[in-house]
């Protein structure tokens, strides 16, 4: 958590001069998915998940953090 937290923090800090930050939020968030895709099928073996659990794991770990960050 506290290395999500240094994260947030710092991808904020960079991107505060920027023109659009929701696209360029929602870009970085696609240019993310291909590498969770990946880790997903890495993990799959030793851990099966459904379809449920990755829709909550995109709404937490995509969507919430993005609106949050345009709403901010």
């Amino acid at each position: 958590m506290i290395f999500a937290g240094v994260s947030w923090g710092w991808y904020r800090l960079r991107a505060k001069g920027g023109t659009d930050p929701v696209g360029v939020t929602a870009g970085n968030c696609l240019r993310t998915l291909l590498f969770a895709l990946l880790r997903a099928v890495m993990v799959q073996e030793r851990a099966p998940s459904s379809a449920q659990g990755l829709a909550y794991a995109l709404c937490s770990g995509r969507l919430i953090p993005g609106l949050g960050y345009v709403a901010w």
